[in-house]
């Protein structure tokens, strides 16, 4: 997944055995266009919010001031104000005095330099040490994996999931997204009807104009504002969260049919890819079995493009270029795709649930399951590789990957399913460091960044109605889905 945004934050999903605003318009039926939901307000979703929690707003509308006044202003994420080695800056009203010039000045916060004693991240806390953890409650897991997906929705962290809970309105209990602030503070609760349990993956992507594309495979009514949806569901929200549009392609076959990775473009352009069973329809005619590729333009989801590109593996994963080209990874090859998804070279890689993720230098580093450790390289445009520095691991299970800011990686396995680990690399592999956090049978995990300093991990693991759940250090929470903020 690709994020644009705003701490370490941890996410694991621990699922027992045991397992908005209202939005209008109707999702017709349909075959290889899809069915359609539309509008801006009708019967699909309900949203709670927390008045305790609530994020940083803008200035508002037009500025009048003193030509040549100052005043103080910084433009970090909340709590890192005066910490470390973060300050504000000054900002003059300009000689019309219809608004202020750049900040000057401040210091923002930056990836932690674990060499040094000062405080670069400006978190208060030392390298790899957790900053606070909590426990949302009770996932499902799919046969598509895990219904669970975390990433930086300006500055605000949007964790997607199906979850089951008690009756509480600052709890999801169904399908949806529950957006917490850096804090950890849940600040809303965004919840889709849909039958618990029908929904087999979510996939979210942030968008660099503030909107959310949502993704998900779904059995059962899946109803984000604008009409009941079945089968593969490509939608996108507003910044408020309200829902734009959304549509769905009937799966030609629910458990074989899987969304694996979602991106946006600088444009607003929604780019999924996946694994398909044979007869999914995009709209341009069905697909054949195998990984897929699809664009869906931001202003209405018309489908832009598809690509079949003879992908077997059944996790395939893509990330968008500043230059309008894609970067996709999956057994057998690693791609670069044009705007329109057509190929622009190949190279034969054997990649094993992969991670995938692009610096902010425009690089795209691959991490993958080896035998007997974790291949980390990086891609060139015309798709040639460097050579892997490999992290030595028995048993890595489905590696995630996420590239900060100044380069460095941070690596999430899971040893055999024993634990979710994190490790923070150097761009040639050196260790940094890196934290084991002990849990029971976890399957799965991803890792993605906020503000390209602090990453987001989530994982998931089936208890089987034993066991404790994880222990990101401040103790065991209960099984299901935790998310803790660690520095990095």
């Amino acid at each position: 997944m690709r994020l644009f945004g705003r701490g370490l934050v941890v996410s694991l999903v621990l699922c027992a055995w045991a397992c908005g605003d209202d939005a209008g318009g109707s999702g017709g039926g349909g075959t290889g266009q899809g069915s359609t939901g539309s509008g801006a307000s009708g019967q699909g979703s309900t949203t709670s919010s927390s008045t305790a929690s609530s994020g940083t707003g803008g200035e508002g509308g037009a500025t009048s001031c003193v030509p040549g006044e100052t005043r103080a202003c910084y433009g970090g994420l909340p709590g890192t104000e005066g910490q470390g080695t973060c300050v504000p800056g000054v900002e003059t009203c300009n000689a019309t005095g219809d608004g202020y010039g750049p900040c000057e000045g401040e210091v923002l916060p930056q990836v932690e330099d674990c060499a040094t004693p000062a405080d670069e991240s400006c978190d208060g806390v030392d390298c790899g040490q957790t900053l606070w953890a909590r426990w949302l409650g009770v996932g499902t897991y799919g046969i598509a994996g895990a219904a669970l997906d975390v990433v930086d929705w300006q500055g605000r962290i949007a964790v997607g999931a199906a979850l089951m809970n008690a009756a509480d309105p600052m709890k999801l209990s169904g399908v949806g997204i529950v957006e917490l602030d850096v804090s950890g503070m849940t600040s809303q609760v965004r919840t889709f009807a849909s039958a618990l349990g029908t929904v087999t993956a979510i996939e979210l992507a942030a968008g660099e104009d503030g909107t959310l594309a949502f993704g998900a495979v779904a059995a059962n009514d899946l109803d984000l504002g604008g009409g009941p949806l079945d089968g593969l569901v490509v939608a996108k929200l507003d910044a408020g969260g309200q829902h734009l549009w959304s549509k769905a392609f009937p799966a030609g076959n629910f458990g074989a049919d899987q969304l694996t990775a979602m991106t946006q473009t600088v444009e607003g352009d929604v780019v999924v890819a996946g694994f398909a069973a044979a007869g999914l329809d995009l709209g341009d005619g069905p697909l054949p079995q195998g990984g897929f590729v699809a664009r869906f333009a931001s202003a209405d989801g018309a489908l832009v493009a598809s690509a079949a590109l003879g992908f077997t593996s059944q996790r395939v994963r893509v990330v968008a270029l500043d230059d309008g080209r894609f970067v996709v990874a999956a057994s057998p090859k690693l791609s670069i795709l044009e705007a329109d998804l057509t190929e622009s070279c190949a190279a034969a890689v054997t990649i094993n649930a992969s991670g995938l993720d692009r610096a902010p230098d425009g690089t795209v580093w691959v991490a993958h399951a080896v035998f007997g450790g974790i291949d980390a390289f990086s891609v060139a445009p015309d798709c040639s590789t460097t050579p892997p520095f490999t992290i030595a691991v028995a048993q890595p299970l489905n590696p995630a990957l996420a590239v900060a800011k100044n380069g460095d990686l941070f690596v999430s396995w899971s040893p055999g399913g024993t634990s979710q680990t994190i490790s923070r690399r150097g761009p040639g592999g050196a260790e940094i460091w890196t934290r084991v956090y002990p849990a029971t049978n976890v399957v799965d995990q991803e890792v993605v960044l906020l503000d390209g300093i602090w990453p987001i991990a989530s994982s998931l693991a089936i208890t089987g109605g034993i066991g404790a759940g994880i222990d990101y250090g401040t103790g065991p929470l209960d099984p299901g889905v935790a998310i803790g903020r660690v520095a990095p």
